[in-house]
C-alpha cells in the first residue's frame, strides 16, 4: 500500500493573473468572429489581422476564483450578443479546465467592428 504524503507537505498551486489573461485571450479567439485589438508595430506597413491579434485581458484571481475583463473586436455582420454569449462560455470552461478556477465574472468591451478587408487592398 502506497502511502500518501500529508496535504500540507504537498505545498500549493498558485495561478497568476497573467495565466489567467493568457488563457482567456486564446479562448476568445477561439469563439468564431471574434478578433484581437491593437496598434500597428513601428516598421509594419500593414495592420496585423484581427485574428492575429489577441483581445485585451485583465484578470483578477481571488481564493479559487478569477474576475476578467475584456476587450475585443467582433468581424462584421456577427451577432454581438450572441457572440459574447459565446465568449463567456468559451472563458468559463477553458479557466476552469485549465486552471482549476471558477470564473464569477467577465465584462466584455467590444471596442471595434472589423470588415474583414485589409485596409492597405481596399479599391481607392
Amino acid at each position: 500500500m502506497v502511502r500518501q504524503p500529508e496535504t500540507t507537505a504537498r505545498g500549493r498551486l498558485v495561478v497568476t493573473n497573467a495565466v489567467i489573461e493568457k488563457i482567456a485571450a486564446q479562448a476568445a479567439l477561439n469563439v468564431n468572429a471574434v478578433g484581437g485589438l491593437g496598434r500597428r508595430p513601428p516598421g509594419r506597413r500593414r495592420r496585423p489581422a484581427a485574428d492575429e491579434r489577441p483581445p485585451r485581458v485583465s484578470a483578477r484571481v481571488g481564493r479559487g476564483t478569477a474576475r476578467i475583463s475584456m476587450s475585443l473586436s467582433i468581424r462584421y455582420p456577427a451577432r454581438i450578443v450572441e457572440v459574447c454569449e459565446g465568449v463567456r462560455t468559451r472563458v468559463n470552461q477553458q479557466v476552469a479546465d485549465l486552471a482549476g478556477l471558477r470564473v464569477t465574472h467577465i465584462d466584455i468591451d467590444v471596442s471595434a467592428f472589423e470588415s474583414g478587408t485589409d485596409p492597405d487592398t481596399r479599391a481607392r
